[in-house]
């Protein structure tokens, strides 16, 4: 997990100013485990996003239409299409570690049917990779520390 904390009363200019291109920049110069002291609250929570309006956006659009989608790798035929589709995440963070999980739920219809000591105290970014690729696994925010 790498802790992105912004100086302080920058947060809000700082979380809307990062791109793709400065994230990668200060992934880039993390060169692994500081020792040190580190404090930071424990955390948890749930987010849920509804994906059919994003999907749509990009181009799926006939798997969303009763008779046209093309399901029949489940059916045989055309009668199935895309109800819906739901992306939940949940991340949890305490002294013990860090516990991360994600999941896409579809629902298918049938037509008709490097600090020495660093406490957080203050609104901080979380970015979560997988070490062996670098790919960004999870990512988040954490506005109010004290919750």
């Amino acid at each position: 997990m790498i802790v992105i904390v912004p100086d302080a009363g920058t947060f809000d200019t700082f979380e809307q100013s990062l791109t793709g291109n400065g994230l990668n920049a200060i992934l880039e110069r993390q060169a692994g485990a500081i020792e040190g002291v580190f404090a930071m609250p424990r955390f948890a929570f749930t987010a849920r996003a509804p994906m059919v309006e994003t999907l749509q956006a990009l181009g799926m659009k006939q798997a969303f239409l009763g008779g046209v989608a093309d399901l029949s790798g489940i059916d045989g035929g055309f009668s199935l299409y895309v109800q819906d589709v739901v992306h939940q995440a949940t991340i949890a963070v305490d002294e013990k570690g860090t516990e991360a999980s994600a999941a896409t739920a579809v629902v298918v219809g049938r037509k008709g049917a490097a600090l020495n000591s660093l406490t957080v105290d203050r609104p901080f970014l979380f970015v979560i990779r997988h070490d062996a690729t670098g790919a960004i696994l999870f990512q988040g925010r954490v506005v109010d520390p004290t919750k």
